[in-house]
């Protein structure tokens, strides 16, 4: 993928979000940071990570059933290798909620132990969520208190203030909004947090996402492409026709309607399981 200089985005409420997420921090326990399994270091933010780091930290892969279950596992490995304590999460799976509820409580014990210990009653544990926007934060939060207290919404910078919310006795949530970085490094990180949906769509050219996305699964997943678009749509030795062929075969009046229509069938999972970041060197850290 090409490079090109920095992408900024980040609107001023995320600034904002930023300042009043550092000032939480000395009031919450555990810090859950969601990535997107599809892209975990693309979908970090190392600001807002770095504001965290002297809380103990939940790294949840989630949409990890949209993830090619091969780099899933490898980067699980990748951070249980570290001493980093991380979990992989099908939103759509009705335990989703319960796996991530008996992790955090697992990691509440020893707080509560030392509250014991001093005659003091086992206080709350209070969790913070963070992430970039649409990466599942608020599904999974509403799948743990089991109705609608987040909103949710299939738009990167929905959730726009906290929400401290109450799970029984033994658990506080603070939901706060989706933060992007002040900038991305390279083009290669905003790429692929705009194939997840992460950034608006107005930010980064359509016909240049839509075109990146098609010549990085015709490298490394032709099956899928074959499987979903058949040989009428998906030809390995003519790509450029590809779009015009789906706009012919869906019955679009304009080729930007194939191409918005792609990047949403990639977002939803409807292409099959993926990974973005097979690219991707591996540092020291995701």
């Amino acid at each position: 993928m090409p490079q090109a200089k920095n992408i900024h985005w980040f609107p001023g409420h995320m600034k904002r979000a930023l300042s009043e997420i550092k000032m939480r921090t000395s009031i919450v326990d555990i810090s859950v940071i969601i990535l997107d399994a599809r892209a975990p270091h693309s979908s970090s933010n190392k600001i807002l990570e770095q504001a965290l780091i002297d809380k103990k930290k939940l790294y949840v892969l989630a949409k990890a059933d949209l993830c090619d279950p091969k780099y899933l596992e490898k980067n699980l490995e990748y951070f249980w290798s570290r001493g980093i304590d991380c979990i992989a999460i099908n939103l759509k799976d009705k335990h989703a909620s319960d796996i991530l509820k008996n992790k955090l409580e697992k990691m509440g014990e020893s707080k509560w132990e030392r509250e014991k210990e001093k005659g003091m009653k086992p206080q709350p544990l209070k969790t913070m969520i963070v992430g970039i926007p649409n990466v599942g934060k608020s599904t999974l939060i509403n799948k743990l208190v089991k109705k609608r207290k987040a909103s949710v919404q299939d738009k990167p910078g929905e959730t726009r203030g906290e929400q401290w919310i109450k799970l029984e006795s033994t658990l506080w949530l603070l939901d706060t909004p989706g933060i992007l970085p002040s900038q991305f490094p390279s083009i290669y990180e905003a790429m692929n947090v705009a194939f997840i949906g992460s950034i608006k769509q107005n930010i980064l050219p359509m016909s240049r996402l839509a075109n990146h996305l098609l010549q990085y699964l015709d490298k490394y997943y032709s099956e899928l492409l074959l499987e979903r678009y058949g040989e009428e749509i998906y030809q390995t030795n003519d790509l450029n026709r590809f779009f015009n062929n789906l706009m012919i075969k869906r019955g679009y009046t304009d080729i930007e309607k194939a191409e918005s229509t792609f990047l949403y069938e990639y977002r939803k999972g409807m292409i099959g399981k993926t990974y973005l970041e097979i690219e991707y060197e591996r540092k020291e850290t995701i």
